[in-house]
């Protein structure tokens, strides 16, 4: 009897600690994760500086081929709505921007790129 009482206590003692495992290896894994992510966003902000423009360009109220719709991240010239495709691209292009992607046949969107101030 007291064989049995002893087994089973021994046995109680490995089930209570495999939650503990579980519960450190959940740990372990939520803190590299975090970890890693921080890493990344803190190896992103270090990087080189880009700005970057998104044009949609497709027939607007006021050109055959006009901007329909933009984007620029902070830093990036502001491109109007309704002003020609081709100027806005020749404005970016003259400022320092390359096309990074271009696709489209009735709807054009073009995505430029430049490196920031800090990198010339």
């Amino acid at each position: 009897m007291l064989w049995k009482q002893r087994r089973t206590t021994q046995e109680e003692g490995r089930s209570m600690s495999k939650p503990r495992v579980i519960m450190v290896v959940a740990s372990l894994v939520v803190f590299i994760s975090l970890a890693g992510t921080l890493a990344l966003v803190q190896g992103t902000s270090a990087g080189p500086k880009r700005d970057v423009v998104l044009l949609r360009c497709t027939e607007t109220a006021g050109q055959p081929i006009g901007v329909a719709q933009s984007s620029s991240s902070a830093g990036a010239p502001v491109i109007a709505a309704d002003t020609s495709c081709a100027q806005a691209l020749a404005d970016l292009l003259n400022a320092g921007f390359r096309i990074q992607a271009a696709r489209g046949e009735d709807i054009f969107i073009y995505t430029l790129v430049r490196n920031g101030k800090d990198n010339g």
